[in-house]
This record gives C-alpha cells, structure tokens and sequence, in this order.
C-alpha cells in the first residue's frame, strides 16, 4: 500500500485573504495611493481587488459591486473627504454613483448585522488623511480604523495583521484555575500545625560543603528554599542551627524571608549558650582566629540585624558527636567498607580515629578538622579520600541525632539534593518532602503554597485542601491545634 503523498504541494493550502477596496475617484493623487496600496496587498499574499482592472472591459457595475462586495473577506473603505460625502448622500444624485452604491450596499450590511459588519469592513486611513474622513456609519470615533503610514510592509503592518489573521500579540494558554480560599475562612478557621517540630539538617555549612560536590548550586539552593516553606507551612516550631545561620549565607538568606514571623516564635535559632551573643563568643574559641567561620562569628558580636528568637540547648552537640565517633571505632567496616584491602590499614586507621577527639584540643567537631587529623596532607583522590568522607558523613549523622533526638523534632525527608536519612529509616516525626509536593499537586493548591506571601503561610493552615495534602502525604492526623492567628511559643526552657 503506497503512502498518502505528504509533500507541500500535496498539503491542503489555506487560500489567501480576498479584499475588496472601495473608494472615491478623488483625484489622480488619492488614485495613486489607492493602486500603492492595491500592489502593496497583493505582493503580500492578499487577493486585493478594486475597479481598475475590471474597467478595461464592459461591466455592469452594480451587478460586479455587489459580487464583489459580497464575496470578500474584508472590504476596505478608504477614507477621503469626497467619500464621506457621497456615501452619506449628500452629493447630487448623479455625481460618483459607483461609490454611492458601494456605499448603499455597505451601510445595508451594517444596518442588518453591525457585529459582524465591525469586522469585514474595515475604515483605512491613507497618508494624509484622518478620521473626519471617515463615513459616520462606520463609527469614525467608536470604531477601529487602520492607518497607512506609507506603502511599505512595515507602514501597513497593523492592517496586513488584521487580513491575514496574524496578530501581534496572542493570549497565553489557559492554564488550571486555582483554588483561593477567602482572607475570612483563614482568620475564622483554626490553624492545624500536622508537625510539632522540624529541624532543618540542610542549611549546616558542613554538610552542604558534602552535598554539593559536582552538583549546580542552584539547584540545591530552590530545593532548600522550597522544603523551608513547607517547614513553615506544616510545623508548629522550625528549629535551625545557630551555626548555619551564621556560617551558611544561604541559610540567613533565606530564613530572613520569614522575618515577619520571627516574633511568633515559630522559627527558633538552637545553640548551647543562653544567646546568639555569647554562643559566636564560645565558637570563637573553636576556630582558627583568621579562618572565614572565625570572621563569621567575630561579625556577630558587632551585628545589630534582627535575627529569629535563640534557644538554648540542654545537651551539647560537640559531646554527642564525640560519643557516636568512639561508638563507632569499635567496628569501622562500614568507614571501609568496598575498599581494596589494607588500602587504608585497620590498625592504622583504629589509632587515628581514636586521637581525634583528644587531638581536636577544644576546636570544633567539623568534618573538616576531622579529614585533617585522619590524614595528613589531606588527601584529594583515592580510598583515603574516601575514608575522609565517610567520617565527614559520620560527624554530620552524629550532630543531626543530637538536635532531633533532645529536641523531640522530626527532619525533612525525599529531598532529591539535601537528603540525609535517618539511622533506621524515617519517622513518624519526619516530612516527606516529594510526596507532600505531589499531594500538594494533586490537591491544586502546590501554587497557593508557593505564591503565598511568607507570613502568610501559617493562615494556610486553616485551607481544608492544604490540610489534606498534608495528611495525606504523611499518613498522620494533625497534631495540634493553634487559635487561628496566634502560634503558640516555644515551652520554657527552649
């Protein structure tokens, strides 16, 4: 069986726009315009038609006018002083009879069907003239009209569009109608906070340091953006580091978003000290003077920024990190774990692990002190850099345990970039970030989410279809209740 022929000439081809040009045997200047223009259509594509041409033979010219007129696509009225005139009768009965029966037929059309006359017969003003010359049947001053700044394609676009049905601008595609609750049904509802608390792991320095090797930064930074909302969205309290806030400027940059909200508490900056003061003053002592975390922490003793509300610790994460590093060296295979043997000896790597703790001498338990005492240089390539990695997962594990664990608070989880999984897996106390996008998706209201002011998010609570989204994507009723407007401030202690 032989195929459809699908060449060009085989394809159906819209045939080009007829156009009827009516207009007054002004002068041999306005003539002249009028045949410009009637070359100017036709080399275009535009089947234009007027008198000359059909003048070279015997017609009878009401029955050629009326075919003419009924046939087109468009008819062009072009405007003149002498065409207003004669096609509003007031010149005698038997002067330009040919424009005063074009004109009857026209103003008939537009008598009987006015919607549809506005679009076939189209007022064009020529250079020179204006819309005084235009009939006042065809509105001149309610009515479109279509000026020709000279005979050029460019000096007629606007009309050469209207013909050819190519306009210059074009409606966007619709897309999905939004579902918008109304600022009353927020303020009446109660808030759901379905989390009590979640601790954002990913803005650490260190682990974003580990994360973003070989990968865009752009990427992680919409990431950790996107699971901050959701945090604010979904949690009664979101607890950052102290330290990321001050070391990573991604993360300062983006809870200073939410500084609206800093006052109701819902946002926290956890450290070990009583404030944000004396907790850069401890961290002075833990870093090289000069480094850039130095300088960090030396800027916030002279800051006066607002910052979120600081919480004091109970336990310490340098303590906590230092029992999971020795609970570890008693079996190290998951450190070397897939590399050759004695590529890094056991004995040797068992002496150094067990000196980093002492040799830390007071400095910050960080993957990158870590790598240094582990091996010295620091290796760059091979299983010794991969061993330094391992440990660097270690320290950031340990120090993640340490907030979630005191604070009774869950992590966001399924992030494509700045996922850290749970020893054992996910809680109950943990947000699944990928299948709260898809709920949020599925429930229409993931644009409401993303759009929304802020602080404004914490009124989302009170949409029935956000709820859902959030239940649905964790399999767990709300947890607590807050009065609408009013978020509840951490316990004492905190």
């Amino acid at each position: 069986m032989s195929r459809p022929d699908s060449t060009p000439s085989a394809r159906t081809v819209e045939p080009p726009p007829r156009v009827f040009i009516s207009y007054a045997h002004e002068d041999p200047a306005h003539i002249d315009q009028v045949w410009a223009l009637w070359n100017l259509l036709r080399a275009n594509g535009i089947d234009a038609r007027l008198d000359l041409p059909a003048a070279t033979r015997r017609q009878d010219w009401p029955l050629w006018m009326l075919e003419e007129v009924g046939a087109a696509d468009f008819v062009l009225v072009v405007a003149s002083p002498e065409y207003r005139r004669r096609g509003e009768g007031k010149p005698p009965a038997e002067q330009g009879l040919g424009v005063q029966w074009e004109a009857a037929l026209i103003r008939e059309e537009v008598y009987s069907d006015r919607a549809s006359a506005v679009r076939k017969f189209l007022p064009v003003l020529l250079p020179g003239r204006s819309t005084a010359d235009i009939p006042a049947w065809l509105g001149p001053n309610s009515g479109t009209s279509y000026r020709v700044d000279d005979f050029t394609l460019a000096g007629a676009e606007e009309l050469i569009r209207v013909l050819t049905r190519q306009p210059l601008v074009k409606p966007a595609p619709l897309g999905r109608r939004p579902l918008l609750p109304s600022r009353q049904s927020w303020q009446e509802a109660s808030q759901v906070a379905p989390f009590y608390r979640l601790f954002l792991h990913f803005f650490d320095p260190h682990f974003l340091d580990q994360v973003s090797r070989g990968r865009n930064a752009d990427f992680i930074a919409r990431e950790a953006n996107r699971a901050t909302r959701l945090a604010v969205l979904a949690a009664q309290t979101v607890f950052v580091p102290a330290a990321s806030y001050i070391e990573s400027d991604l993360c300062a940059d983006t809870i200073n978003e939410y500084r609206d909200l800093f006052d109701t508490g819902q946002i926290v900056l956890v450290g070990g000290e009583a404030n944000i003061v004396d907790f850069a003053t401890r961290k002075l002592l833990q870093y090289e003077p000069g480094g850039t975390r130095y300088e960090r922490y030396e800027s916030v003793l002279s800051s006066t920024r607002v910052t979120p509300p600081f919480r004091s610790r109970q336990s310490s994460a340098t303590s906590d990190i230092t029992m999971a590093w020795q609970r570890r060296l008693h079996d190290l295979s998951a450190i070397t774990e897939g590399l050759p043997r004695d590529a890094v000896p056991a004995s040797e790597l068992e002496r150094r692990w067990e000196s980093v703790p002492e040799a830390l001498a007071g400095r910050a338990f960080t993957p990158e002190y870590v790598a240094r005492l582990l091996f010295d240089p620091m290796p760059t390539t091979g299983p010794e850099l991969i061993v330094a990695r391992r440990a660097g997962s270690e320290v950031n594990s340990a120090y993640f345990a340490s907030y979630t664990s005191e604070l009774d608070a869950g992590i966001i989880t399924e992030l494509t970039y700045l996922n850290s999984p749970r020893p054992g897996g996910r809680t109950a106390l943990d947000l699944p970030f990928s299948t709260l996008l898809r709920q949020l998706d599925a429930h229409r209201v993931a644009d409401l989410v993303f759009n929304a002011r802020p602080e404004r998010l914490p009124e989302l609570r009170s949409h029935p279809d956000v709820i859902a989204a959030i239940v649905s994507a964790t399999g767990q009723s709300p947890l607590r209740e807050i009065p609408a407007n009013r978020l509840s401030q951490p316990e004492p202690g905190w």
